[in-house]
C-alpha cells in the first residue's frame, strides 16, 4: 500500500511537470527512467523546480515506449535495474537516434570507471554519480540540450544551404541553357544580319547600276526626237508632231524617273561620318532652286542651322526636295518657306514649313513610300520619288521624319538628326 502510494505521488510530480511546461517556457524535456520511485520523485521535483518538463518511466521498457510516443530533449536513464539493463535500453536507444538527436545521461551508483566507460562506449553522452547532485545534474542536462539545439540548428542551415545550392545549381543550369540558346540566336541574327547587308549592298548596287546605266539611251531617245522634229520640220502633221513631243516628254519623264532612282539608290552608299554644316546644305539646295524662287517670287525664311554629322550631299537632297516641294504644291499667294531648328532631347529637331496647298492628315502616313503621288501628273510634275529620298536620307542618319498638314494651309515637315560628335 505505501508502495502505490508512493508510486502515485511520482506519477502526480511527473503531470505536474507536463502542465508547467504548457503553461510557460521551459529549458526542456526530459524523461527520468529509474526503477526506484523516490529516486524518480526526488529528481523530478527538482527538475521542475529548475524549469524543466519531466515524464517518469520505472522501467526500460516503459521508456522505450514513450520514446516512440513522444519527443524528448534529454534521457536520464538509470544503469541499474530490473529486467531491463540501462545498458540495454542505451543500446536500442542508439539503434534509433544518434546521440546529438536525443540526448543520454546514465546514472549510476557505483563511483568505479568501469560503468562509466560502458556506458561512454554504447553512445551514451555523459553520465552522472549517484546520489545526484541538482546542481551538477542541472549543468549536464542544460550543457546536452544547447549541444542539441546546436546540433539541430546546424542541420537546419546545412539543409537549408543544401537546398539554396540546389536551387543555385537549377538556376546556374537554366541560366546556362538560356545563354547557350542566346548565344545561338545571337550567331543566327549575325549570320542573316551579314546575310541581309550582303544582299541589300548587292540590291542597292544594282539599281546604281541600272540606273546609271538607263539614263545613256534615254537621253538618246530625247536627243534623236529633237532632232527628228528639227529635221522634218514643217513637213511633219500635226498628229505626227503631237505623238513626237508625246515621245519626248515620256522620254524626259523616264530620265527624271531614272534620275530620282539613281539618287534613291546613293543614299545607302553614302557615308554619314562628317562634320556638316547644315546652313551651307541649305544654300547649296536654294543654289539650285534659285530659278524656281526667282519665278515663284518665293520668300526664303531662314533661321539659323546647327553642324551635324552625316552627309553633305544627302542633307542638301534633303532641302532641295523639301523646299522644291514648298515651291511645287502653291495656291495662289507667293511660297512662303521657313527653315528652322531647334534642339531638344539631345536630337536637332528641323523644320521646313509652306504656306501651300496643304493636304488631308490621312495622306501622312504613306507618302514617304516611293511612287507615291497625291496629284495627277499633268497637274504637279514629279515622279513620287521625292519625300522617300527624304525618308531614306534622314534614316541613313538615324533620324525620323514627319509631316502636319492641312488642306488649303500650308504643310510643315520636320525631321530629327543627332547632334555633331564634335559639338
Amino acid at each position: 500500500m505505501m508502495g502505490k502510494t508512493m508510486q502515485t505521488i511520482v506519477e502526480n510530480e511527473c503531470q505536474i511537470g507536463e502542465r508547467q511546461e504548457s503553461e510557460a517556457d521551459g529549458f526542456g524535456r526530459i524523461l527520468v527512467v529509474d526503477d526506484i520511485e523516490m529516486n524518480r520523485d526526488m529528481l523530478s521535483r527538482r527538475l521542475i523546480r529548475k524549469g524543466y518538463q519531466v515524464t517518469c518511466a520505472a522501467s526500460g521498457q516503459e521508456a522505450l515506449d514513450l520514446i516512440d510516443q513522444d519527443s524528448f530533449d534529454v534521457v536520464l536513464l538509470d544503469i541499474m535495474m530490473p529486467g531491463m539493463s540501462g545498458f540495454e535500453v542505451l543500446e536500442v536507444i542508439r539503434s534509433q537516434h544518434g546521440p546529438t538527436e536525443l540526448p543520454v545521461i546514465m546514472a549510476t551508483g557505483n563511483d568505479g570507471s568501469e560503468d562509466v566507460v560502458m556506458a561512454l562506449t554504447m553512445g551514451a553522452n555523459d553520465y552522472l554519480i549517484k546520489p545526484l547532485d541538482i546542481l551538477i545534474t542541472d549543468a549536464r542536462v542544460r550543457t546536452q540540450i544547447a549541444a542539441k539545439k546546436s546540433a539541430e540548428n546546424l542541420a537546419n542551415e546545412i539543409r537549408e544551404r543544401k537546398s539554396a545550392q540546389e536551387t543555385l545549381a537549377l538556376h546556374a543550369k537554366k541560366l546556362e541553357s538560356a545563354n547557350e540558346q542566346l548565344v545561338s540566336a545571337k550567331q543566327e541574327l549575325q549570320h542573316s544580319l551579314r546575310a541581309l547587308k550582303h544582299k541589300n549592298q548587292a540590291l542597292e548596287e544594282f539599281s546604281y547600276v541600272v540606273s546609271h546605266d538607263l539614263q545613256a539611251p534615254i537621253r538618246k531617245v530625247i536627243s534623236f526626237g529633237k532632232l527628228l522634229k528639227a529635221d522634218l520640220g514643217d513637213s511633219l502633221n500635226e498628229d505626227a508632231e503631237k505623238d513626237l513631243g508625246f515621245m519626248v516628254d515620256a522620254a524626259q519623264r523616264m530620265r527624271m524617273l531614272v534620275q530620282d532612282l539613281l539618287e534613291l539608290a546613293k543614299t545607302d552608299l553614302a557615308r554619314v561620318d562628317k562634320s556638316v554644316d547644315m546652313n551651307v546644305c541649305v544654300d547649296a539646295a536654294l543654289d539650285i532652286l534659285s530659278e524656281q524662287v526667282r519665278e515663284s517670287k518665293a520668300a526664303i525664311v531662314k533661321a539659323e542651322l546647327p553642324t551635324i554629322t552625316g552627309n553633305e550631299t544627302l542633307l542638301t537632297q534633303l532641302f532641295q526636295n523639301l523646299i522644291g516641294n514648298a515651291l511645287k504644291f502653291v495656291a495662289d499667294d507667293a511660297p512662303l518657306v521657313e527653315i528652322t531648328a531647334t534642339l531638344e532631347g539631345g536630337k536637332w529637331i528641323f523644320g521646313v514649313k509652306d504656306n501651300g496647298i496643304g493636304f488631308a492628315d490621312g495622306h501622312a502616313a504613306h507618302i514617304f513610300k516611293p511612287f507615291q503621288r497625291l496629284h495627277r501628273q499633268n497637274d504637279y510634275e514629279g515622279t513620287g520619288i521625292g519625300l522617300a529620298i527624304c525618308n531614306r536620307v534622314v534614316q541613313r542618319h538615324a533620324g525620323r521624319i514627319w509631316v502636319d498638314s492641312e488642306p488649303g494651309k500650308g504643310s510643315h515637315f520636320l525631321f530629327t538628326l543627332q547632334m555633331d560628335d564634335d559639338a
